[in-house]
């Protein structure tokens, strides 16, 4: 599994990959996922880069339900921001 470095190293990563670093994400944080969202992830090939491209009407628009795209969406701010200010 990948170590989040940056906003480059997420980029990067494969669905799967992004899948194991949201699974592992801050626990205090928790995304509060089930596996029917890891599996839309999986099945719509939602790789790192578009994660970090995705914003919440597309990630509703393959049927995610409202509270995890808009915790998707969240933390690909916070990460883009943190990258931003860096």
């Amino acid at each position: 599994m990948p170590i989040f470095c940056g906003v480059e190293d997420v980029a990067e990563y494969t669905t799967n990959e992004l899948i194991l670093f949201l699974q592992r994400w801050n626990p205090e944080q928790n995304l509060e996922f089930i596996q029917e969202d890891y599996d839309i992830l999986r099945a719509e090939r939602i790789d790192g880069e578009a994660f970090l491209l995705l914003n919440l009407i597309e990630y509703r628009k393959i049927s995610l339900k409202f509270g995890p795209a808009k915790r998707l969406t969240m933390l690909a701010e916070e990460i883009m921001s943190d990258a931003i200010f860096s």
